[in-house]
């Protein structure tokens, strides 16, 4: 059983830019916009993985710096001081943090840092610490008796 035509540079173009805009489309929905069959595109997209990735980080790359630009723009058109006067200092700083939020979504970098620590206290440890607690307070009496 003979294959059909083998996939066109247009149609090769075609998947990289698909697959590349989105990366978690199903094989069939991009296979049903080229008009293949799915193992045609699913073979074109294994063999040309490496591409279809270099071409999807230049193209973040532009996505970012276009947000960038827009990010800059809104700063500019937040900070001018006739929006000021129309706006409350939480309009302003809301509006701030999501596109700055927006932008290190775009360029990969943490939006928050949080930091967990733990103790590994072992229950002796943790009753030998109550007990010092407690005979380091047996001369310091909050009573109201008096003597």
């Amino acid at each position: 059983m003979g294959r059909g035509p083998a996939i066109q540079m247009e149609e090769l173009k075609q998947l990289i830019g698909l697959r590349a805009i989105d990366t978690l489309a199903p094989t069939t929905t991009i296979a049903r916009k080229l008009g293949r069959s799915n193992g045609v595109v699913t073979r074109a997209q294994e063999r040309y993985k490496d591409l279809i990735t270099q071409y999807r980080e230049l193209k973040s790359r532009d996505i970012i710096e276009d947000l960038d630009c827009i990010r800059r723009a809104n700063l500019m058109h937040v900070a001018d001081p006739a929006v000021i006067h129309k706006q409350s200092g939480l309009q302003a700083a809301t509006t701030y943090a999501i596109l700055t939020d927006k932008m290190l979504l775009e360029s990969g970098r943490p939006t928050s840092i949080s930091l967990n620590a733990t103790v590994d206290a072992t229950m002796p440890d943790v009753l030998a610490r109550l007990k010092r607690a407690i005979e380091g307070r047996a001369g310091h009496t909050t009573s109201s008796e008096k003597e």
